[in-house]
């Protein structure tokens, strides 16, 4: 059977564990490139085929949208996922209805996650494998809706969950079903899941059939490549799909709303650029003219008032848009798509569509421009991280609060870190959160998110191995930095190593930027955007500059503690169906043996015994729960499968000593 292309090895990145930081943000430069040039000879976002389904998407969204500012419907949306893609789903979801309650619109804008919202902060991976639970939420969700346009995200193909929820959608008449996923189907997930009938593949091949003759069926499948750390589909899985969504639905709201478009893509010198406030007498979407250019803008220079302090921006002209026709420009093909259900054409229309991913893709450049400031936030993560007590904390507000959150919660199961290794925090909390089952502080201690837990429950606690990085806006109103004064204050007088991440646009001023020159901030880092949207005080761009910068700087700590070999994650969690087969494959390839052997070696790192028989015959279902008991299962199975120890006990002493698991794989 091939392997999914989001489960393979990425070339780019095969050395990532032996270069220095500054080495590290560069080749995930390269790998995220492949977001928007594709991979090999496979379709992506600039394909025409492509375009055309998400210019159709949008059309329909701004359909369904009309209906309810009109009061003619009650239709919803519902994005799912299981793990980042729920994480992703809950982000966009939020998004999406305070922007219509700043247009003075009822939200209608859902999200589902397995497991529910505990899974938005802690590892959770075994409901991914209830395709019947999926089914039944999303029933529950839109029992009472008109129309429903359903988003099933799963970026390997892979998920029960969401196949589940695929398989229930597909038959419902007032559905518009959507596959997000980030692999051709023919090479969707095809083993049986305990509790169910069906596969993966099974489910989303009829749907791929049933899109050839309906337009509320629709399979979303731009091919991204191989993640940098093998299978992290956190990375770039997560970020395609943002821009996915993203696009669908800014066109969308521009559309229903008459919001120019330059007031999201267009020049930072633009006098509408800060969208507090969106008129309503704008003129319509698709008569507008982009600017070709705009002037060289520079930026501010910040005094630096200390040797220790590194601070890094970027400069970026704003990016070129222009209104296109159907022909090719530059590399992109825009010519009319033969999709057998495309046809009409506001989806041959890819004028807007293709401007928003021109956005996205001048993003990508000004996040990663920095290279040496983004490499000091990751070596001072790292630092602390490669101490036995260490810790990294992330504090910001709002959305930017949310994806440290999310950032933080994807450690567990992707490098076995602890839960209270990397940790996120919101200031305002679950408040500010805009989950759909309120606040949840009382679940446990890694549920106190809130700035006011951060200063009850960490800062008596911070030493000088802890590094701790605030994540800010410099415009006005979207960061809640005033709530952080005090908070700020005794972090940066407490022995812990302070980091500073400011998302800015070209327009901001060496006053608003002043609080950069705090000699205490070991590192401080100036993401300088060609432009700062803000459609109703949500940074649709500038969020996803950080999610791409967060993703940088904990994959990058992680790599330089040693949890990765090659580009191959050696800690990650035993939680589901899937983490299962895909450790087996991880032993079976560091350690050159049979998928047998491998698996054998696995039981006997679950259970902690050199006989295994009695095990062998269980479900997979027993093995995972017996897993999620265990420490290092990985690191004790490679040692046992390639021949370094004989027994579990002789394994469990070496890990013991060992300063870094990279160096137990030889």
């Amino acid at each position: 059977m091939a392997t999914r292309i989001t489960e393979l090895p990425n070339e780019l990145t095969a050395n990532i564990d032996s270069v220095d930081a500054a080495g590290i943000v560069r080749l995930l430069r390269q790998s995220d490139a492949q977001l928007f040039a594709g991979w090999g000879a496979h379709p992506s976002i600039n394909d025409a085929a492509i375009l055309t389904k998400i210019s159709c998407l949008a059309v329909k969204a701004a359909t369904l949208l009309k209906e309810n500012q009109q009061k003619e419907g009650e239709n919803v949306f519902v994005f799912s996922g299981c793990g980042t893609s729920g994480r992703i789903a809950w982000i966009c979801s939020r998004a999406y209805n305070r922007l219509l309650h700043h247009l003075g619109n009822k939200p209608c804008f859902h999200y589902l996650t397995s497991g529910g919202d505990v899974s938005l902060i802690i590892s959770n991976e075994l409901p991914e494998d209830d395709p019947p639970q999926g089914a039944r939420d999303l029933e529950a969700i839109t029992r009472d809706a008109q129309q429903v346009m359903f988003f099933g995200v799963t970026c390997g193909l892979s998920a029960p969950y969401v196949a589940g929820q695929i398989d229930y959608a597909m038959h419902q008449s007032k559905f518009t079903t959507v596959l997000i996923g980030f692999n051709p189907v023919t090479l969707a997930r095809d083993t049986r899941i305990e509790k169910w009938h069906r596969t993966c593949k099974d489910v989303f091949l009829e749907l791929e059939e049933l899109s050839q003759r309906s337009e509320k069926a629709v399979v979303l499948n731009p091919i991204v490549g191989p993640e940098p750390i093998t299978g992290s589909t956190r990375m770039k899985g997560g970020s395609m799909t943002e821009i996915l969504l993203d696009t669908i639905f800014t066109t969308a709201f521009c559309q229903v709303f008459d919001i120019p478009l330059q007031q999201l893509i267009g020049s930072s010198n633009s006098p509408t650029h800060h969208a507090h406030s969106i008129p309503s007498s704008s003129p319509t979407l698709h008569a507008h003219s982009i600017p070709s250019s705009s002037p060289t803008l520079h930026a501010h220079s910040i005094p630096s008032g200390s040797p220790t302090l590194h601070t890094h921006s970027i400069l970026s002209s704003s990016p070129t848009h222009t209104i296109r026709s159907h022909a090719v420009v530059g590399n992109r093909d825009t010519s009319k798509a033969a999709v057998p259900v495309f046809r009409h054409s506001p989806c041959d229309d890819h004028t807007t569509i293709a401007s928003v991913i021109d956005s996205f893709t001048s993003v990508y450049q000004a996040a990663y421009r920095p290279v040496e400031g983004v490499a000091s936030l990751l070596s001072l993560a790292a630092d602390c991280l490669r101490h036995p007590n260490g810790h990294l904390y992330y504090v910001g507000a709002n959305t930017f609060g949310i994806l440290g959150l999310i950032d933080s919660s994807e450690m567990v199961d992707t490098y076995g870190s602890a839960p209270e290794e990397v940790r996120g925090f919101v200031v305002g909390g679950w408040r500010d959160c805009g989950n759909q089952e309120g606040d949840l502080s009382d679940k446990g201690p890694f549920f106190r998110i809130s700035h006011a837990h951060f200063s009850e429950d960490v800062l008596p606690r911070l030493s000088a191995h802890d590094c701790v990085i605030f994540l800010g806006s410099s415009l006005a109103g979207c960061d809640g930095s005033g709530l952080l004064g005090n908070v700020t204050e005794r972090v940066l007088s407490s022995p812990a190593h302070c980091g500073l991440l400011i998302v800015a646009d070209m327009q901001t001023t060496e006053a608003a930027l002043a609080h950069l020159a705090d000699r205490r901030y070991c590192s401080t880092v100036l993401l300088r955007l060609p432009f700062y949207s803000a459609l109703g005080k949500e940074p649709l761009f500038a969020g996803f500059a950080l999610k791409l910068v967060l993703n940088a700087i904990s994959t990058g700590a992680n790599v330089m503690k040693g949890r990765v070999y090659g580009n191959t994650m050696i800690n990650l969690t035993v939680a589901n169906d899937k983490l299962f087969f895909r450790s087996v494959d991880i032993i079976s390839d560091l350690s050159a043996c049979h998928s047998e052997e491998a698996r054998d070696s696995l039981l006997r790192a679950i259970y902690q015994q050199d006989h295994v028989e009695k095990h062998q015959l269980l479900p997979v279902s027993s093995h995972i729960t017996a897993a999620t008991q265990q420490n290092m299962v990985i690191p004790l199975a490679i040692l046992l499968a390639s021949g370094q120890c004989s027994t579990v006990a002789e394994a469990v002493q070496v890990i013991s000593e060992a300063r870094s698991l990279r160096t137990l794989v030889k």
